[in-house]
This record gives structure tokens, C-alpha cells and sequence, in this order.
């Protein structure tokens, strides 16, 4: 997957059903892939609730100079996001809304009620909530919808728009082939840990604080592993290292692992690709003073080693550095 978790997706363009004035309006969801918050999160420090941020883009287009007025963004979040505990009171938080904001705890929809938007300006509505938790993988679609007026001045010549496109989100359950979280922003220690029994292969992935610049109220990361074979890759399966960018330009890290390789492969010299666009294989090469070697880069070693899972010391470990940007790294060996 080469769509990062931050895309704000753009949206098709939706006449007017009055007037002139035409709009845009999109959701979207960060990060796509979230692990379920703990059981007893609610109730044990131990354990916080895992966060992850939806939002909305709108966007006046014309094709005249009017402005959008009375605005009303509608956001509807998953049905199942729980609400306030002891430790968790404020399950739904909005964290930007260019005017009023407002939550409705029983049917998880958040509005954001705005004067009037400019054309070719953009207002966007960022929420963000916990997850609740999961026996089974769910998926959900972030759906909503945008009512304003043509900008007359007055009001009574309505338009309403569906999202489009309509962002998604899937929760997982513990020890499932993927994991997500929006960490908190100025968190300096963060990490993830996915494991996949049918490709024997794992990873742990670790980065830092956010970026403020991003606009959102946390870090959205997800590190996953899917199960296809590759082609040209020895073995099956393939790491997708999903982290949004990082205060200072700073690199994520990761570890990979490979419980079981072939048996003709030596694991200290095993390739490490970067699958591109196209499936095309890129060997990843060593980190110098550990940053890319080259531009063109987005994934460089920083060590590699057998590993011994079973005794016998038939596997490999990959140590990484990504650059933690709107490109996700995908990667196998």
C-alpha cells in the first residue's frame, strides 16, 4: 500500500442542486488500520485507551466567486466507539472545527457549524476518539455528509452533498497481522508489534513525537503484514511500515523477522527489497550514520543478524531505518 495514512483524499466535485456554487466534501480516517483498545481500559491505567482520528474536507469550487454560508459538516464516526469511563471521559473529542462543534454521544455523529466558507478555501473537521475493543477484525466507513447554502445572504436554497470519496477504518483484535494507533503528539517513545503465523514473519516498529504540522492531535501509525507472495521474493509475505511524518524529519525504526528462511539462504547476507510501484524489488542497502543512502531511498539497514526463535538457528533479523512520510515503505526479502 503506497497511500499514506495522512492522504486527505480529494473529493469529486457535487453540483448544487441550487444556485450556481458547487462544493467538495470528503471524510477521511488516520490511521486505516487500529488495534482494538484494551478490555479494561476504561478502568486500568496499565492499559489507556488507543486513540485514532477521523475527519472531513470541504471545499467551496464555484465555478463562481459565491461563498458557502450556513454550513453544516456531519461526521459519522463507528457506531461501537464507547463512552466516558473513569479513566477515558472523553471518548469523542473534536480537535478542529472552524466554528461550533457538536457531539451526540448515542449516535457517534459530530456536526460542525460554520458561517460561511470561501470559495476554494477549505474548513476541516478532525475528530478524535478511542477504540473500542475488538474480539474480531470490524470495518467501518467514515460516512457524512455536507449541507450549505449558495451564499446569497439568505437562507432556504439548500444544497446538500454525500461524502465522496468516504474514508475507512478496520479495527483489529490482539495479536492480529496488523496494528494501529494515533499516539500522542509530543509522545517521545512509541511502538507497534504485529506478528503472522502462516509467513513466520514479525515486526516491531518504534518512532517518536509527531509533526505539528500535520494539523492532527496525534501521531497516526500502523504496521502490518500481508500474506501474498511477492513476486521474485524468496520468502512469502511482505511489511508495510505505515508512520506519519515525525517532528524534525526524524526516521522510524523498525525490526523484521523471519522465524524460519531457506535452508541454502545465509541469513547474514539474505537481500532485503523495497517493493515499489509496479512490484518492482529494490535491495535496501546499509544506513549510513544511519540515514538514507541515497535520495532515492525510503528504507536503509541497520543491522541483520540470524536469529535463533526454535533452537536452531534458522531465521533472520532485519534492522531498519524508514523515513516516516506520506510514502509507506513496503517491504520483503
Amino acid at each position: 500500500m503506497a497511500v499514506a495514512v495522512l492522504a486527505l483524499p480529494l473529493a469529486l466535485v457535487a453540483r448544487s442542486l441550487a444556485g450556481s456554487l458547487s462544493a467538495t466534501y470528503s471524510t477521511f480516517a488516520a490511521p486505516t488500520q487500529v488495534s482494538g483498545s484494551a478490555a479494561d481500559y476504561g478502568t486500568n491505567p496499565a492499559h489507556p485507551a488507543n486513540k485514532a482520528v477521523a475527519g472531513a474536507n470541504f471545499t467551496p469550487t464555484g465555478p463562481n466567486n459565491g461563498t458557502a454560508t450556513h454550513v453544516v459538516l456531519t461526521l459519522d464516526l463507528p457506531t461501537d466507539v464507547p463512552g466516558p469511563t473513569t479513566d477515558d471521559p472523553s471518548p469523542i473529542v473534536v480537535t478542529s472545527c472552524p466554528s461550533h462543534a457538536h457531539v451526540n454521544s448515542v449516535t457517534k455523529v459530530v456536526t460542525c457549524t460554520i458561517a460561511n466558507v470561501k470559495n476554494g478555501t477549505t474548513a476541516t473537521l478532525v475528530v478524535e476518539f478511542t477504540v473500542p475493543p475488538v474480539q474480531a477484525q470490524e470495518s467501518w466507513q467514515i460516512n457524512g455528509n455536507a449541507t450549505f447554502d449558495i451564499g446569497r445572504g439568505k437562507t432556504g436554497e439548500h444544497n446538500t452533498i454525500p461524502a465522496s470519496p468516504v474514508g475507512a477504518v478496520t479495527f483489529y483484535p490482539p495479536k492480529s497481522s496488523a496494528a494501529g494507533t494515533c499516539a500522542p503528539l509530543a509522545n517521545p517513545a512509541n511502538s507497534l508489534s504485529v506478528e503472522d503465523k502462516p509467513t513466520q514473519k514479525g515486526a516491531t516498529v518504534s518512532f517518536g513525537a509527531g509533526d505539528p504540522s500535520t494539523g492532527l492531535p496525534c501521531t497516526p501509525a500502523q504496521v502490518s503484514i500481508d500474506p501474498a507472495q511477492v513476486p521474485g521474493a524468496q520468502t512469502p509475505g511482505s511489511w508495510q511500515l505505515d508512520v506519519a511524518p515525525l517532528q524534525n524529519g526524524a526516521l522510524g525504526s523498525a525490526v523484521l523477522t523471519i522465524d524460519d528462511i531457506p535452508r541454502h539462504v545465509d541469513p547474514a547476507t539474505m537481500p532485503l527489497y523495497e517493493v515499489l510501484a509496479g512490484g518492482t524489488l529494490v535491495q535496501i542497502l546499509p544506513c549510513v550514520d544511519g540515514a538514507m543512502p541515497n535520495p532515492s531511498a525510503h528504507v536503509c539497514l541497520t543491522g541483520q543478524q540470524a536469529s535463533d526463535e526454535d533452537g536452531d538457528a534458522d531465521g533472520v533479523v532485519f534492522d531498519v531505518n524508514f523515513v516516516a512520510t506520506d510514502f509507506d515503505p513496503r517491504i520483503t526479502s
